[in-house]
């Protein structure tokens, strides 16, 4: 499932701005240089406040995310 196929535009912004969230939180913190628990932090952070909110806005996007 991709973005376009999520039939209310009210979800669906809500879907592209937590996208765009994430994005910008994984740009100002990932790092080559981390520390494999630092990564494991970031990836917490992201999937707790970026993409599980979006099993509540569209279950069948967050499927297609997460598996």
């Amino acid at each position: 499932m991709q973005i376009r196929d999520i039939p209310s535009p009210e979800k669906r912004a809500q879907v592209h701005e937590l996208l765009r969230l994430n994005a910008e939180y994984q740009a100002a913190n990932v790092c080559v240089t981390n520390s494999a628990a630092r990564q494991k932090e970031i990836n917490d952070h992201c999937y707790r406040e970026f993409i599980a909110p979006m099993k509540d806005i569209c279950t069948g996007f967050f499927k297609s995310i997460s598996t």
